[in-house]
């Protein structure tokens, strides 16, 4: 009797990647944390005077917003960039490692600013980046004397 092979295609719905997404997703997150914008001043008869500049925060670019933006699950992205994934793309890792590179940047520059209220921006930049809030100290000397360890809380109150 012959042995039955199994040819079955992989199950689920093929994946929608494409790859233009790579560009777009570099064009996505290439943006400034922020946008000027123009506040005329009129006088009495409608004539702008005068133009202030005021600056306004945008929308931090997020994976989940590019998922959005070009129709498909969150998860879905992820697992192009996932090289543990069925669907993963090399092309798609090296653009979507640029995109981190660019929001981090964008954290960063936005917390500068004053874009961003401050706590938020280090509790986004802890969680969406590998910076980290930290500190480390290395503690040496001999042995023969009991060492005493005083720890400050040094966040805001």
């Amino acid at each position: 009797m012959a042995e039955k092979t199994n040819n079955k295609a992989k199950n689920g719905r093929p994946s929608k990647y494409k790859l233009e997404y790579c560009e777009e997703i570099i064009k996505f997150f290439n943006v400034e944390p922020y946008e000027d914008r123009e506040i005329p001043h009129y006088n009495d008869e409608g004539n702008i005077v005068w133009t202030d500049y005021k600056r306004f925060g945008v929308k931090l670019p997020t994976l989940v917003q590019f998922a959005k933006n070009i129709g498909v699950c969150y998860s879905t992205v992820y697992n192009w960039q996932n090289e543990k994934h069925t669907s993963f793309h090399k092309e798609f890792l090296e653009a979507y490692t640029r995109a981190k590179e660019m929001q981090k940047d964008f954290l960063i520059q936005a917390g500068c600013l004053g874009v961003y209220n401050a706590r938020f921006a280090i509790f986004a930049a802890i969680n969406i980046t590998d910076m980290k809030n930290q500190i480390t100290s290395e503690i040496t000397g001999s042995t023969d004397r009991p060492l005493h360890i005083i720890l400050f809380d040094q966040r805001d109150k």
